[in-house]
């Protein structure tokens, strides 16, 4: 009995073991497919969702995409708990894809198949801007082909080009610089894409003439951004040059950002301003309307000029077409001022696009007539003022006889000028209508300096005059301004007119200014200041040195 006792113990004992022993069955992990969300004509963003984590350990998951050649995974790119996301570029246009999700966890495991289909594609453009060329090479702007397409190029003769001449190709950026040219010569281009499925399309002949060695361009409209200005900036990009290439990035972004947020333009007929002081919302709230539509046209005209893409030219005519259709006076205590300082990016964005084939010549005549009637009447009904608004006055009077061509206007705004500079600036370099400003004496001390030294390049470009250069008896002059309020700005405690005042900023102001002035001065305590806050964008209040790391300034040329 003892042994079959024993023998029981020792069978329910083995059971035991052999039941703890045993295995939990593995539970695989499970996904789900999702529907796909921004499809466009060679993108888009495929989704799932993890449904069950299982017992094992998931090591990867992501969609795997068929685009008729079979599944290829690819790595999910965003996560928000269980969910998941791919972004899918360089797809084909007009193309059925499938896809599902998938999960690994030491086996591979399917959501249900879905399939999408990309959108039809944009047409494919190439075309050299007149700035971009030179007495030995030229820039050819293609859009739309970054992510669209596998190559594109260029082929170029100095008779009708075929593809048995010399080729320039390109497959990561949008524009080709075409080099080792001769001078004065006639160039026919053939330009082409390779598209994502392995397409060729032949674009529109076209041509060229190199210039000759003369450099004489003569007088024209371009006095903020001169043409020689603009063509240098262009090169500096599409060789990937920094600061430039970063900056021309930002200011890229921003012209992107208004056009896919489809930016409505706030023209009205009478544009009124409340005065600041009693009524600082509502005169912000007032200038904001004309200040968010000039940096709109602005942004999007220098971005057009620099990377040839039309989408930007039409976005910042739609702007200036907006303000001279609509906009016939200006009033309030704080109109003519606002107008100004905030309206100077549309005059700006008009100069850009002048004698480009985007914005017709009866448009343009339209805007003059804004200019001569609304413009530059506020800046000339404030230009013998004592403090800052007479300094916008004359920035905006002289920016308008640039525009307009009217030498005499210009003149007088320089002679002008010229007739206070050193009433305006003390030999220390503080300017004494601004400095007892309280609190914000720093501040009018730049917003007084930000327009005045506009004004002085602007009158170098159209003259030759380089007021940058004079000085008083006693030592004033303007690179005193810019150095007491750099000073200052560092120091804001030693500022002798006031506790405490408002302190400015390498990456506002007078950082633009600063940045802008170096171009000038070449003074290294500048870039010491700024170089940490490149690239600078000033560009919520006022526009003169809206994108001076973009735009450096020269006296003495760009080549």
């Amino acid at each position: 009995m003892k042994k079959l006792y024993i023998y029981i113990i020792l069978l329910l004992s083995i059971g035991t073991i052999s039941c703890e022993d045993t295995p939990e069955a593995k539970r695989s992990a499970q996904v789900e497919t999702l529907e796909v969300v921004d499809i466009t004509d060679f993108s888009a963003m495929c989704r799932g969702r993890i449904i069950d984590e299982g017992s094992g350990t998931v090591s990867r998951y992501g969609i795997e995409l068929d685009g008729g050649s079979g599944y290829v995974k690819h790595f999910r790119t965003e996560i928000s708990g269980n969910n998941f996301g791919v972004q899918l570029t360089g797809l084909s246009q007009n193309t059925l894809y499938r896809y599902r999700a998938y999960i690994d966890d030491g086996t591979v495991q399917y959501g249900e198949e879905k399939q999408f289909t990309t959108q039809s594609g944009v047409q494919f453009s190439a075309s050299i801007d007149p700035i971009s060329i030179t007495r030995n090479s030229a820039i050819v702007d293609f859009t739309s082909v970054v992510d669209r397409s596998k190559e594109w190029g260029v082929y170029y003769s100095e008779s009708e080009a075929t593809t048995g001449d010399p080729v320039k190709k390109e497959s990561s950026q949008a524009s080709i610089i075409i080099e080792g040219l001769k001078n004065n010569t006639t160039y026919h281009i053939l330009p082409y894409v390779v598209s994502n499925n392995s397409e060729t399309f032949f674009l529109e002949k076209s041509s060229f003439t190199t210039t000759d060695n003369s450099g004489n361009s003569g007088p024209d409209v371009h006095n903020m951004h001169p043409i020689s200005q603009l063509r240098h900036v262009k090169y500096q990009v599409v060789k990937r040059v920094e600061p430039f290439l970063t900056a021309y990035n930002r200011a890229i972004s921003d012209a992107d950002l208004s056009i896919d947020l489809e930016q409505q333009e706030k023209a009205m007929s009478d544009f009124y301003v409340p005065g600041y002081y009693g009524n600082e919302k509502a005169h912000r709230a007032a200038a904001k309307n004309l200040t968010d539509d000039s940096y709109g046209a602005y942004v999007n005209a220098l971005a057009f000029r620099l990377s040839g893409d039309k989408k930007y030219a039409e976005k910042a005519v739609y702007f200036l077409n907006a303000w001279s259709n609509k906009n016939t006076t200006y009033s309030g205590p704080d109109g003519a001022l606002t107008m100004t300082r905030a309206g100077s990016g549309l005059v700006i964005a008009a100069e850009l696009m002048t004698g480009t084939k985007e914005w017709s010549a009866a448009e343009r005549n339209q805007f003059s007539h804004w200019v001569i009637n609304v413009y530059q009447r506020a800046g000339n009904s404030i230009r013998n003022r004592q403090n800052n608004w007479a300094d916008w006055g004359r920035y905006a009077s002289i920016l308008s006889a640039s525009f307009t061509e009217n030498r005499a206007a210009a003149n007088e705004n320089i002679r002008l000028m010229k007739s206070d500079l050193f009433v305006k600036i003390a030999p220390d370099g503080h300017m004494p209508e601004e400095v007892p400003r309280g609190v914000t004496g720093t501040w009018y001390t730049y917003f007084s300096l930000s327009p005045l030294t506009a004004s002085a390049w602007i009158a170098n470009n159209i003259t030759g005059e380089n007021l940058f250069a004079l000085e008083s008896g006693e030592g004033a002059s303007i690179k005193k301004a810019v150095d007491y309020i750099l000073y200052y700005s560092i120091n804001p405690s030693e500022w002798p007119w006031y506790d405490n005042p408002e302190r400015g900023t390498p990456n506002k102001w007078p950082g633009n200014l600063v940045e802008a002035l170096y171009g000038i001065y070449k003074d290294q305590s500048y870039i010491s200041y700024v170089s940490g806050s490149r690239p600078i964008v000033y560009n919520d209040h006022h526009f003169t040195w809206t994108f001076p790391t973009l735009m450096p300034l020269s006296l003495t040329g760009y080549e």
